[in-house]
């Protein structure tokens, strides 16, 4: 069985010193690795509404499960909410969830007005 030795030397004083087996060295590694990679960033684009978000993995998993395997931004998670809560018939999660994102597509594929002035308000 091997023994690491770990000193920390400020200015010529000991200040911390730890003897630790190898198993235990490489479990605490091991441990850093994984909080590590919990805490990776990746940018992620909302499937209904195209919002990019930056967000760590776990948390990109945890919603793509929620959501059969699609990313969804917070905002648009609440409106899946209301279309369940507002449905005249009772609707899945999934249904609710695909009723907002045909929403979505056909907001976004509408065209801006040519004089915003004069579609913005009556006078």
């Amino acid at each position: 069985m091997y023994m690491i030795f770990k000193r920390l030397i400020i200015g010529g004083e000991i200040v911390e010193e730890e003897v630790v087996s190898m198993e235990v060295a490489e479990q605490k590694q091991a441990a850093t690795a994984a909080m590590l990679k919990a805490t990776d960033l990746a940018f992620v684009k909302c499937e209904c509404c195209g919002l990019t978000e930056e967000c760590t993995e776990e948390y990109i998993k945890r919603v793509r499960d929620r959501n059969s395997g699609r990313w969804i931004c917070g905002l648009c998670a609440e409106a899946v909410k209301d279309e369940l809560l507002r449905s005249e018939k009772r609707i899945g999660n999934e249904e609710a969830l695909n009723q907002h994102m045909s929403f979505c597509k056909k907001f976004r594929s509408l065209s801006p007005p040519e004089n915003p002035e004069f579609a913005c308000c009556c006078f």
